[in-house]
Order: structure tokens, then sequence, then C-alpha cells
């Protein structure tokens, strides 16, 4: 009976012990999740990325890293590679393929690999140059006439009166940008504006004339076609962000030139609707006067907006 007993007591242990040990081997059984992180892009002449990778254990803390090359057209540089997160350099054209592999607390190891393609993108530079003759989208804003669009040889922007009674002039002009392709990127734009040398309103002899002539250049946020609904009594609205300065001058005829580059790269984001030029302080007596696109007097004058890009 004793040995009967001493056997079912051996028994039972042995099957304790097989089952801890089951439940040992259990516990160990499952690597670590590595993630090397998203495939990645780089643009020649830049030539280092970041590799970022993550790990989840099952069994305790992470204990290391490793990052490797598996494949590429040559052996870059991996600056830290029992680090988490490494930068590898001296990456040329191709493609590479780099492994991530997590250590984990058992000695458990989890791989995953990532790709870096290295591209070298060729980027055009180009300008365009817009100086239309009779442009339709070109007009005046004056309170004299105050429901009718103008439309005469020059751009105004004047406070003067005529027969005692005030006269208030904007201008408003849009150039056709369908000629720069589709997701060009603005480097830099120029208005150039050209005094005119027969005035046809102020006191007839100064293209500019005042104490302050001063003149804003704003970004037009109205859209419109023609024929065009703006009037002085029904104008169309502006914005003052990045809107341009343009000082006054004592100089009867003076050509200019404005850096509208932001005013232009805004109209590419948000829509081209053209830009407004009011005087700063619309106080008598203050003018100027510039060819138009109307202007038959010299078609090299008429108002010339060159912008400069890439794509």
């Amino acid at each position: 009976m004793k040995q009967a007993i001493n056997t079912l007591t051996f028994l039972l242990t042995s099957v304790i012990l097989l089952t801890s040990c089951q439940k040992e081997e259990t516990k160990y059984q499952r690597p670590p999740d590595a993630d090397a992180g998203q495939p990645q892009i780089v643009i020649l002449p830049t030539s280092a990325a970041t590799l970022t990778g993550t790990a989840k254990s099952y069994n305790g803390p992470i204990k290391g890293y490793l990052w490797s090359l598996i494949s590429g057209p040559n052996v870059p540089k991996i600056e830290s590679p029992s680090s988490i997160s490494t930068q590898v350099s001296g990456l040329v054209l191709g493609t590479y393929s780099f492994q991530f592999m997590a250590i984990d607390s058992a000695g458990l190891t989890g791989i995953d690999t990532v790709s870096v393609s290295v591209q070298n993108v060729t980027i055009t530079y180009d300008s365009k140059t817009l100086q239309p003759s009779n442009n339709s989208y070109e007009g005046l804003l004056n309170i004299f006439y105050p429901t009718t669009f103008g439309n005469n040889q020059q751009l105004l922007t004047e406070a003067w009166t005529s027969g005692g009674n005030p006269v208030t002039v904007r201008s408003i002009v849009k150039f056709d940008y369908t000629g720069i392709p589709t997701g060009a990127t603005v480097d830099n734009a120029t208005l150039y504006l050209y005094s005119d040398h027969a005035p046809l309103n102020g006191n007839l002899i100064d293209a500019n004339f005042g104490t302050n002539n001063a003149f804003y250049v704003e970004r037009l946020t109205s859209s419109w076609t023609l024929p065009t609904p703006f009037t002085w009594n029904n104008p169309p609205s502006s914005t003052t962000s990045n809107r341009v300065t343009v000082p006054h001058s004592a100089n009867s005829f003076e050509d200019i030139s404005i850096n509208l580059t932001q005013i232009v790269k805004d109209q590419f984001n948000y829509g081209n609707n053209g830009i407004i030029m009011k005087l700063t302080n619309e106080v008598t007596y203050n003018i100027r006067q510039f060819y138009s696109s109307k202007s038959t007097v010299d078609a090299s004058k008429h108002p010339k907006l060159v912008i400069n890009y890439h794509y």
C-alpha cells in the first residue's frame, strides 16, 4: 500500500513539473514585434536619412537593437546601429533595404525591414512675362462714376476734384496665369508700371503729384468674370495680408517696379482674382498715373508682370 502511495506521489509530482515546464516554455515562445518604420524617399543632393524603429516585447523589457544593411547600391554608414533610431549617411542614387532587429530579455528576436529610395529629381526653372494689350480684366473704380467700370488709357490711384466734386479712383487688374504649369512654385514676381507722359487726369502735367501719393497693392479676394460686376458702389473685396506699400514719389514721371512675390504666391495658393491699387490716404490732391494695357502710345509701356518659378 505504501509503495502504491509513493508511486502516485511520484506521478503527481512529474505532472506538476511537466506542466510548469510547459508554462515556462509558453511564456517565452513569442518573440518581440519589431517595426522598422515607413518607406522613405530621399531627394539628391540630400544623402542621409533617419531610421526609427519601434518594438513591443512579451517577455520583459527590450534589451537591444540592431540596424543592418540588407542591400543597396553602396555601403552607407549606419551612425548608431545599436540604437532604436539612427542616421544613415553616404547614400547614393538607388534603393536600399535596411533590417531592424529587437532583442528581448529572453534572448528572442523580432525583425522588420524598411526601404529607402534615393532619387534624383530634375528641377526646371522658368520665367513668364505677362504684358497683355487690351486686357479686359483691367479697369477703374471711380467715385465720380459710381455705377460704371472705367476702362481707359490709364491705371490710376487718385484723390482729386472735378467741378468741386470729389474724384477718387482705384485700379484693379488681373493677369492670366494659365501658361504657368500646374503645381509650379513661385520664386519671385515683379510688377512694372510706367508713368503716363501725357497725363489725362490731375493737373494734366504731372503723372505723379501731391504730398503723399503712396499707394497700396492688395490681393483681391472676390472672384470675377466678364462682364465685370465691379463698380465704386459694388467694389470687390481685398485682403491686407501681404499687401505692398509703394512709397511716395515726388518725380513727375517715374517708372516703378513692385515686388509682388508674396501676393502672387498667395494667388497661386488661394486663387487668382487680381489686385487692387489705391492711395494709402485718399486725400486731395494726390495722384499716380500709369499707362494701361489699353494705351496706344507704346505697347512696351503696358503693365508688365514677370514671374520666375520652378517645377
